[in-house]
């Protein structure tokens, strides 16, 4: 993720800008922070990495160890396996033309 918001502040839309947040969703949740042309890590590491900051402390643990973080509730992965859950929960046929129909609305 750090090499995506190097590239837009190098080659792309953030090439006049100072500070931006570079989000990335697909099968989880990325992140980058750059404040004053410079990312930034944090004390340890983790300061951009937004897929585990925590939406809902009293949600399920994380594979990082957190918990209710926001890859759990936005990743492309997690909405595809909490479909499948509902899918089985309200007994209808997993690929179903219902889940099709519900994601194309």
């Amino acid at each position: 993720m750090n090499l995506l918001a190097l590239t837009e502040k190098y080659l792309g839309s953030c090439k006049e800008v100072k500070d931006f947040i570079c989000v990335a969703l697909g099968t989880g949740v990325g992140g980058a922070i750059v404040v004053d042309g410079r990312l930034v890590h944090g004390t340890w590491g983790g300061a951009g990495e937004l897929g585990h900051m925590s939406v809902d402390f009293k949600g399920p643990i994380c594979v990082c160890g957190g918990k209710g973080c926001l890859e759990h509730y936005a990743s492309g992965t997690s909405i595809a396996r909490r479909m499948q859950e509902k899918l089985i929960l309200n007994k209808l046929p997993l690929g179903s033309g219902y889940c099709y129909w519900w994601w194309s609305s």
